[in-house]
């Protein structure tokens, strides 16, 4: 996400273009659907904070290095990415997200026993184990921190992003580095599908966003000459 968002908004150099088709084509490998929702929502920002003709001549050279990449990986493999990717959204109905919706009211009923604090961190596999004979994750971040933390940790997981929110518009980094803040909607995203409290790929965000902070934001000294009166 990181990256395909950084390419995404810096495509001036080859090395850049180069590096964004990969990380488009390794993501779509994935077939992840909650991947796909979230690169959906980047494009969308990118989208609103660009000239809407060179984005869709963008596009159009992305749509022919895809179909070009989709034909040579059918004839190696006999895969045919674009036929996958439809049959994986087609049957949301039928395999409720691959289970995520069962999972999520199951979720809701071990909430309802302790709404205030939740059924403890982590504790959402032990208690479907205990359960149903099965130890299965979440993959909900949002719900999952309503569930195992209660309303109390799910408030204080909620004000954490709206502050995360707020940085961007306080130090205008919509205009100066737009990428950061659609790598951030692209994880929320993320969060909706996937488990991500404690996950390599959005604490790795979180610090390069601070360490942007701290380097473009840090207060400098000044230093003050003394007068010859004072001296």
């Amino acid at each position: 996400m990181l990256f395909f968002a950084y390419y995404l908004f810096n495509l001036k150099s080859k090395k850049n273009k180069f590096g964004f088709l990969l990380s488009t084509l390794t993501t779509l490998l994935t077939f992840s659907r909650g991947a796909f929702i979230a690169i959906f929502l980047v494009i969308i920002i990118f989208f609103l904070m660009n000239n809407p003709l060179k984005i869709a001549k963008k596009i159009w050279w992305v749509g022919i290095f895809l179909s070009f990449s989709n034909s040579m990986i059918y004839s190696v493999s006999g895969i045919n990415m674009y036929n996958i990717t439809i049959k994986r959204f087609s049957y949301l109905e039928v395999d409720g997200g691959s289970g995520r919706l069962d999972l999520w009211l199951k979720g809701l009923e071990f909430f309802s026993s302790n709404p205030i604090l939740g059924i403890g961190i982590f504790n959402f596999p032990e208690y479907h184990l205990n359960y149903y004979g099965v130890r299965k994750f979440l993959h909900n971040t949002i719900l999952e921190i309503l569930i195992e933390s209660g309303f109390i940790g799910f408030s204080i997981y909620l004000i954490f992003l709206i502050l995360i929110l707020r940085s961007f518009v306080k130090y205008n980094i919509l205009r100066k580095s737009p990428f950061l803040f659609a790598s951030f909607i692209g994880f929320i995203g993320l969060m909706l599908s996937l488990s991500l409290i404690i996950n390599e790929a959005f604490i790795l965000f979180l610090a390069i966003y601070w360490r942007y902070l701290n380097e473009s934001y840090k207060p400098t000294k000044v230093l003050r000459v003394q007068t010859m009166e004072e001296i």
